[in-house]
């Protein structure tokens, strides 16, 4: 267990288990969005099938480390200012992102892809120009309802910035309302939110990606917003709570049965959809409404179990292998998951071309995909973690404003290499 530290000095534990988990979030989506079912890849398919949750996952785990230095405080807004927040949040998130965009757009040309784009999905199919649709990519925050054209998946960081500006709110009367109430109150505002999008959706189902194209762009619009999906980060906060004893939660908040349980009905309802009743002139389906707040309960018992025995996995040789092998691919599960997409078309070009095929094709792929993204993230991501890219815009701003031509500190190296911390 490393260890980092909060604004204010105070070090921090930096919890294996959590980092396992983001491995595990980061490997659920790729192996999603492969598609692949050849060989003996073939018994992975139920998995591939439910890969859409590691999303939940990333939800529940964003909660707990966005809370986590805050939770360590006997006042939760201590040293918390609004700017300050958005501000680390930005550099954390925002320059990474850009580079994946120029990244992207790059190889799309590059493969001969045209720069078109379906339109918003509020609005009927067509295309947009490529400068617009680089314009709507580079705007990821109304990204919950507009098709982002090239880095599809950051929907669910325009999601995440939304859900900040929610918490940023909320902290500084965070205990004063009661976490514990606050939780409870997104459940509630996520089931009524769902309930009323089955009254003008028409999909069967609406609320995940079966086969067949069932979910409509107005459905998805509806069930990838902050009233759908903050219960799943507020879980994480709750988490971050009971950590620091804040918060007392019953022990089978912590029992891996439990999360086996839940996360197996939630796979239940989404291979076998729940239908009540016809709801608006389409069948209701009741397992669209409970599927991803089920999920985020599931994976927010599994975080709890993760942490109260991380360190009997580690004291194991064969799970200390496992957990510490998840861990690596958590540390650059931001980078994996922004990048997989446009690195799965590549690499399946690349291994083709040079006679690859079956299993071992999809293994090629996956690790050049790993690799790839390790690399991205050392060079672009690890600086803005360091805070040397932070400082480094920091200390450009200051030499502009006192008339001096900007140069980088001779401390520091410039964002985009690897920092020596």
């Amino acid at each position: 267990m490393s260890a980092e530290r909060t604004s204010g000095g105070t070090r921090l534990p930096r919890l294996t288990s959590v980092d396992a988990l983001r491995g595990v979030a980061a490997l659920l989506v790729l192996v999603f969005h492969t598609g692949r079912d050849v060989g003996p890849l073939s018994v992975l398919k139920p998995i591939a099938a439910f890969g859409w949750s590691g999303v939940g996952l990333f939800l529940v785990l964003s909660g707990f480390s966005i809370h986590f230095r805050w939770a360590a405080s006997d006042v939760p807004h201590h040293r918390f200012t609004r700017r300050g927040f958005a501000r680390r949040r930005f550099f954390r998130l925002y320059p990474t992102y850009l580079a994946v965009v120029a990244l992207t757009v790059a190889l799309t040309a590059a493969l001969g892809t045209s720069l078109t784009a379906p339109v918003p999905m509020v609005v009927a199919h067509g295309n947009i120009p490529g400068w617009l649709a680089i314009i709507e990519q580079i705007l990821v925050f109304p990204g919950t309802l507009y098709t982002l054209p090239f880095v599809a998946v950051a929907w669910s960081l325009g999601l995440e910035i939304q859900i900040y500006a929610v918490y940023a709110l909320l902290i500084t009367r965070l205990r004063r309302i009661g976490v514990v109430r606050i939780v409870l109150a997104a459940l509630g505002i996520a089931l009524v939110w769902r309930v009323a999008a089955e009254l003008v959706t028409t999909s069967v189902p609406v609320g995940q990606f079966l086969p067949g194209d069932h979910v409509t762009p107005l459905s998805r619009v509806f069930y990838g917003q902050v009233p759908s999906r903050a219960f799943e980060w507020f879980l994480g906060v709750l988490a971050a709570e009971a950590y620091f004893g804040r918060v007392k939660l019953p022990r089978i908040t912590r029992s891996p049965l439990l999360a086996v349980a839940l996360l197996a009905v939630a796979a239940l309802m989404f291979r076998f959809p729940v239908g009540l009743a016809t709801l608006s002139g389409h069948m209701f389906h009741i397992s669209d409404v409970l599927l991803d707040p089920l999920v985020g309960l599931g994976y927010f018992v599994v975080l709890q179990a993760m942490i109260d025995r991380e360190g009997w996995l580690l004291e194991r040789a064969t799970m200390r292998t496992l957990v510490r092998g998840l861990a690596s691919v958590g540390l650059f599960s931001y980078s994996l998951y922004l990048l997989h997409p446009i690195l799965l078309s590549v690499g399946e070009r690349l291994i083709h071309d040079a006679g690859g095929g079956g299993m071992g094709e999809t293994v090629l792929v996956w690790a050049f995909v790993l690799a790839l993204a390790a690399v991205f993230s050392r060079v672009i991501e690890r600086p803005w973690i360091t805070g040397a890219g932070d400082r480094w815009v920091a200390d450009v701003i200051a030499r502009r404003r006192a008339g001096r031509r900007p140069e980088p500190p001779s401390d520091l190296e410039p964002p985009g290499r690897p920092s020596a911390a």
